[in-house]
């Protein structure tokens, strides 16, 4: 075998993501491309998108309770809203959504500084939420106006 094009490639990668990373991710001339270097090529944010049943009164929710940032919204079909980390893509009704209840398999979660602040800061603004104190952490627990789980995390 040609060993050329297996050098070539590593080459690529070491320019691409510096030989730190290179060395992480035990990228060797005599393997193939890793798949999380290719990954890594193709990615560029991550999304979660929920569906919602009423646009104006989740983005109201998103922006105006939570304090994140509304980036774009295209009508009553998809608002863009900026997290730290993370996009969520609200989808506003359409034929194949929204469901009706939240089926329970996900949640959303948001690390913050200050817990006792920030669920006063939830409660003012009539969020119910429920807490809870572990060995590790606290734990703030609440729901968007279409039910989808969310919920603030502060470490010990």
């Amino acid at each position: 075998m040609d060993p050329a094009p297996l050098k070539r490639r590593a080459g690529r990668y070491l320019r691409l993501f510096g030989p730190e990373t290179v060395k992480d991710m035990r990228i060797r001339l005599s393997s193939p491309v890793h798949p999380l270097a290719a990954m890594a090529e193709m990615v560029k944010d991550a999304y979660v998108a929920i569906d919602v049943g009423n646009m104006a009164r989740s983005v109201k929710f998103y922006t105006n309770v939570l304090g994140l940032k509304l980036v774009k919204k295209y009508g009553k079909y998809w608002a863009d809203i900026k997290a730290p980390g993370v996009w969520i893509g609200l989808h506003g009704p359409h034929e194949k959504g929204p469901r009706a209840k939240n089926s329970g398999n996900m949640a959303i979660g948001f690390t913050v500084r200050d817990m006792d602040r920030a669920v006063e800061s939830l409660k003012k603004k009539g969020v119910r939420v429920k807490r809870e104190e572990t060995e590790w952490g606290r734990l703030a627990e609440f729901k968007d106006p279409d039910g989808t789980d969310l919920y603030f995390w502060q470490e010990l």
